[in-house]
């Protein structure tokens, strides 16, 4: 008796049993191995078995987690826009929005292009008008008028939309790569907003 391996023939091990050199069991191929473990892939060349892969669903996942990671950081990590940079944290994100909501209703009541002064800030000290500006993320100051404070609203929100885009096109590929080779070939880093 020896322990024998019983080979699929996509040359797995289906089963490890004690069999005397007479026992053929019709549908596999047997080797005699100390080694062998079900689930093992065997190499008919070499004659050597290795331990199975790690399953694909376990990798998809893996990549999945890894793509939802960076949607994540990307979001909050800032954009630019008119060639400056801005963060995109939350809160920063709530007051882009307001700012854009209130540049619009400004726009409503007739603002006009050009117009620094369309919010009616005031200098708390002296109390003259000071133009409208948003802190970028060099701690700058950029000043806007309510046109462009409803663009750089649009182009924020268009920014976090492209970053959930980017994260649904590379999971979708992900569930679509029909083996670790082709998984791993799939480049996480591309497809993402700036």
């Amino acid at each position: 008796m020896a322990r024998t391996a019983l080979i699929t023939a996509s040359s797995l091990v289906a089963d490890v049993i004690e069999a005397g050199q007479s026992f053929v069991l019709v549908g596999f191929t047997q080797v005699s191995s100390e080694t062998a473990e079900i689930g093992d892939a065997y190499d008919p060349a070499t004659g050597t078995f290795s331990p199975p892969g790690i399953p694909l669903a376990t990798l998809r996942a893996e990549a999945s987690a890894q793509v939802m990671a960076t949607r994540a950081a990307r979001i909050v990590g800032g954009f630019t826009f008119q060639g400056v940079r801005y963060q995109t944290r939350d809160d920063d994100r709530e007051n882009i929005a307001g700012a854009a909501q209130l540049a619009f209703m400004a726009l409503v009541a007739g603002a006009k292009a050009g117009d620094l002064f369309w919010d009616g800030s005031v200098d708390p000290v002296t109390g003259a008008p000071v133009p409208f500006a948003w802190i970028a993320e060099d701690n700058g100051t950029v000043t806007m008028d309510a046109p462009t404070m409803v663009a750089f609203g649009k182009a924020a929100a268009a920014f976090k939309q492209g970053c959930i885009f980017a994260a649904f096109t590379l999971k979708g590929a992900i569930e679509r790569a029909p083996d670790a080779a082709a998984l791993a070939a799939i480049d996480l880093t591309q497809g993402w907003p700036a």
